[in-house]
């Protein structure tokens, strides 16, 4: 059995339903709000220190290169000087030591270009090219290697000499001597009653031998000196070309 409620009781419940929403909306407006939940600092993370960085070693100098480096050194000095031509001495003992030194094969280039020896400077700026392998260097060899091509016709142009003397014309100034003296004589020896045809015969022959002999001198132009090159392998063998 249920017991009643009373009535004041009831309309004090009803009363506090109903007033719920005005309550919490006037609270709103006031700025009466729940307050924040309390913030949690997270504990402090932990850095590790910096792995520290470590330089590699100094590439170490052989003996060998040690050596190479005091001969380019002696050559930078002779070429201060002037002295081009112990500055090429220099640069040809350091490349036996290391023939793969590109720089080396460039400064070789350098002063025998200055000495005039331009087929010397020609297959040394050429070893240089082969073993760089930066392009602007190439292209600044290859104009080099241009250059030095315009200037070798240009002196073989202002230079050039006719005559020479080869085996050829040695064989015809000796034939034409030989005739033309067994000639002459032959006619000194001979009487007047004598015949005179064979004598004169060869001295004219050996007239004409001359005249040969000399044409074939000056119509042809004088050879070229011979120059040596003087390459190392990278075994360290020494080989040797000429040109003509």
């Amino acid at each position: 059995m249920f017991r009643p409620v009373p009535r004041v009781r009831a309309l004090a419940v009803v009363l506090s339903l109903s007033l719920a929403p005005t309550l919490a909306r006037a609270q709103a407006d006031a700025g009466l709000s729940e307050p924040p939940p309390p913030q949690v600092t997270p504990p402090p993370q932990v850095t590790p220190p910096p792995t520290p960085v470590v330089a590699p070693p100094e590439p170490v100098d052989t003996p060998a290169q040690i050596q190479a480096r005091i001969h380019y050194d002696q050559s930078r000095a002779h070429y201060a000087a002037g002295h081009y031509r112990a500055a090429v001495r220099e640069l040809e003992s350091a490349l036996t030591i290391d023939p793969e030194g590109a720089n080396l094969w460039f400064n070789l280039g350098n002063v025998c270009e200055r000495l005039g020896d331009l087929d010397r400077a020609r297959m040394a700026y050429q070893r240089y090219m082969d073993r760089t392998h930066d392009a602007v260097e190439q292209e600044r060899t290859r104009r080099i290697l241009t250059r030095l091509d315009g200037a070798q016709g240009e002196l073989r142009s202002l230079h050039r000499r006719h005559g020479r003397a080869d085996g050829a014309f040695w064989a015809l100034t000796g034939a034409a001597i030989g005739s033309t003296g067994f000639g002459v004589a032959w006619l000194l020896a001979s009487s007047e009653n004598d015949s005179r045809v064979a004598p004169w015969a060869f001295t004219v022959g050996g007239i004409s031998l001359g005249v040969l002999a000399t044409v074939l001198y000056f119509a042809r132009e004088a050879p070229r000196g011979r120059s040596l090159l003087v390459d190392v392998s990278p075994d360290g063998r020494l080989s040797v070309s000429g040109r003509f």
